[in-house]
C-alpha cells in the first residue's frame, strides 16, 4: 500500500506540548534512531490521551521522591490500542532517553489495565514502520530505552532475565513486516 494509505490506519492525533513549557526545549533534532519505551503505568485510565494530558499539564516527576527536584520529561508519541498521540514534533528533541535525546524519536507504548496489548503493539509497530520509511531509519536503529540508560525498559519486550532478546526480536520482526507493506 502507499505511504498515505498506510498512515490512515494509524489513527494519529496531534496534541503538542505547548511552546514555552520546560519539557519542550525546541532543540533541533535530526533523528537517526527510534527509541521504544513502555509507560509502566498500569492504571486503567492510563491511555495515550491521559499521557498527553500529563505532558501538557505537568511534564515532570519529582525524583528522588520527596526531594522537590523536578525531572522534566517528554517524548514524541504515545501509543495505545485505539490511537497514537503526537506530543513533540519529530524535528525537535524530547526528554526521554538521556544521551539518546539528541539522536532519537521517543515512543511510549501504553500497558494500562484493560488495554488490548496486541493491538497497541501492532499500532506502535506501524508507527515505527512509517517513521523508518519517512526518515530512512534502519531497523538496526530501532532501539530499546535500555540502550541509552540501562533502565529495564521497554518492560513488555524484555525476556524473563530482564534483558533484550526473543521478545524484542519478535517486536522488530513485526515492525519489519509492517514496513514491507509500504511500497511508496
Amino acid at each position: 500500500m502507499t505511504r498515505q494509505e498506510f498512515g490512515q490506519q494509524l489513527n494519529l492525533l496531534e496534541d503538542l506540548v505547548p511552546i514555552g513549557k520546560q519539557n519542550r526545549p525546541q532543540t533541533p533534532l535530526a533523528a537517526t534512531f527510534i527509541t521504544i519505551h513502555n509507560t509502566d503505568n498500569v492504571s486503567s485510565s492510563a491511555n495515550a490521551l491521559a499521557h498527553a494530558r500529563f505532558l501538557k499539564m505537568t511534564g515532570f516527576y519529582i525524583y528522588p521522591k520527596n526531594s522537590g527536584k523536578k525531572v522534566w520529561v517528554s517524548w514524541h508519541y504515545t501509543v495505545d490500542d485505539l490511537r497514537i498521540v503526537k506530543h513533540i514534533p519529530i524535528n525537535e528533541e524530547a526528554y526521554h532517553a538521556k544521551s539518546g535525546n539528541s539522536k532519537s524519536i521517543g515512543i511510549e507504548i501504553c500497558m494500562n489495565a484493560g488495554i488490548n496489548q496486541t493491538a497497541a503493539n501492532l499500532r506502535a509497530a506501524r508507527l515505527v514502520a512509517a517513521l523508518m520509511f519517512d526518515l530512512k531509519i534502519s531497523i538496526d536503529n530501532v532501539v530499546p530505552h535500555q540502550k541509552w540508560t540501562g533502565k529495564q525498559c521497554p518492560s513488555l519486550f524484555l525476556d524473563a532475565d530482564k534483558k533484550i532478546g526473543v521478545k524484542w526480536q519478535k517486536f522488530k520482526n513485526l515492525i519489519l513486516a509492517e514496513r514491507n507493506t509500504i511500497i511508496n
